[in-house]
């Protein structure tokens, strides 16, 4: 088996436009898409019972062959590492506070075994640190900040779907997740209601913008 790269996913169920995902199909490595269910890092921010069953079929309806965990992040990272013997892991930059905590242990301890990590913006259109004011301080008036926001909206640059991806065969198991409820039920209304998922996500934006936004006040 060839040594894949590691996309550890957290929030950023999609395909298209996904800076870490483009990073690793463009290594010419296979991808191993990672989730991991960490509800002890989280905290306070633990996912309540409405997100899990979202997730849970945000995960359904991804295209990609993810390999889906429960625990420690990094003895999960450390495990999956080691089986696969991978080298490199990417993700996508979180900015809840116990997530940047996390994330940036984890990067130290694997870069200081030799694991090149790598984390990438797609969470926002600009990262919280990128419209400063001229003094690098926050804006503290809305209407500033808003027109420096949209100057830079002809900047950004949106990433394809990838075409063709070789996804690691790397033979691990699932863990079960648990996430839908089971007694009572009491997902029915959601379930009429929602539709999770990227392909879903993309409609109810198109929806907006062709028949909502024209009339959204400023």
């Amino acid at each position: 088996m060839t040594a894949p790269v590691v996309l550890w996913l957290r929030d950023d169920l999609r395909t298209g436009d996904h800076p870490a995902l483009h990073a690793a199909v463009s290594s010419g490595k296979p991808v191993l898409p990672l989730f991991i269910l960490d509800d002890t890092a989280a905290g306070a921010w633990r996912a309540g019972g409405a997100t899990r069953w979202w997730l849970h079929h945000a995960l359904e309806a991804l295209e990609m062959p993810v390999l889906r965990r429960k625990g420690d992040s990094a003895a999960i990272l450390d495990e999956v590492i080691e089986a696969t013997g991978s080298d490199t892991v990417f993700w996508t930059r979180r900015y809840e506070p116990f997530a940047i905590g996390q994330d940036r242990k984890i990067k130290a301890d694997l870069k200081a075994r030799g694991i090149r990590v790598a984390s990438f913006p797609g969470r926002t259109l600009f990262e919280p640190f990128e419209i400063r004011q001229k003094n690098g301080g926050p804006y503290k008036v809305f209407t500033p900040y808003f027109r420096q926001w949209q100057s830079g909206l002809g900047h950004l640059v949106c990433l394809p779907q990838p075409d063709a991806t070789r996804w690691s065969d790397h033979g691990l198991d699932n863990d079960d997740l648990r996430l839908l409820p089971t007694a009572p039920d009491w997902a029915g209304g959601l379930r009429e209601t929602w539709r999770p998922g990227e392909t879903a996500a993309q409609a109810a934006l198109t929806a907006f913008i062709d028949d909502r936004m024209s009339a959204y006040a400023d």
